[in-house]
């Protein structure tokens, strides 16, 4: 499978339309993934990544490729330091409450959990006794309805919680969704959405530090392919 490319930022300052130049490389977006993954937590009770770009990029591809490396790789990793991985994909907009329910209603209707699976799940993740480890994969965020994507997710839906407060890293959780939804917003608008304690009618913050990627377009992949070959 071929390299995803783009362009990425970590503050809401830096290279605020993603353009590629000598200061902003354009990057293999798995490696900045698995870079993210493995970071210090820092302190944090919740890791952050929002991913997007224009139809057709390539998204869907991406967010493929990092589940089979989460469930592979990534996991091997973890399992050999001692720490089982959960990885939770949720298309979001299948969700009917996304806004108070992404963990429940995503395993009862996409991975068929019982109400009492998940409940088990839940208490396996906040078990001081146990090492279990959360990434949730966000799909689709704006396929979601109007009414859902002014909300942060990550606060209303506690998803902090879904940590012992031991050794194993706090949650990840990866936003995919198109770039076409951010059209003329300021990114500290939009990037509150996905902040943890951030706004989004959801809570107080600026918006905070989270890294966030651009996939480049397909034309522009196809154009630097054919001054290769």
């Amino acid at each position: 499978m071929g390299m995803t490319r783009g362009t990425c930022r970590q503050g809401q300052w830096s290279h605020p339309d993603f353009s590629e130049d000598e200061h902003n490389p354009a990057k293999d977006l798995l490696e900045e993934m698995t870079a993210f993954l493995k970071k210090d937590d820092a302190e944090q009770t919740l890791q952050v990544a929002l991913m997007h770009g224009p139809a057709g990029s390539g998204k869907s591809v991406f967010a493929s490729k990092l589940e089979a490396y989460l469930l592979g790789d990534y996991t091997e990793e973890r399992k050999a330091a001692g720490v089982s991985v959960v990885v939770i994909k949720s298309q979001l907009q299948l969700l009917k409450n996304p806004v108070t329910d992404l963990f429940g209603e995503t395993l009862r209707g996409q991975y068929g959990f019982s109400e009492v699976q998940v409940q088990t799940l839940r208490d396996k993740i906040q078990d001081e006794n146990e090492m279990l480890e959360v990434v949730l994969l966000l799909d689709s965020f704006d396929e979601m309805k109007a009414e859902f994507r002014s909300k942060n997710l990550c606060n209303f839906n506690d998803l902090d919680q879904l940590h012992n407060g031991g050794a194993a890293k706090v949650p990840r959780v990866v936003f995919l969704c198109r770039s076409e939804l951010f059209a003329g917003q300021d990114s500290a608008v939009y990037r509150a959405l996905f902040a943890f304690g951030g706004g989004g009618d959801g809570g107080g913050g600026s918006g905070g530090e989270f890294p966030e990627f651009k996939v480049a377009s397909f034309a522009a992949r196809l154009e630097e392919y054919l001054e290769q070959y």
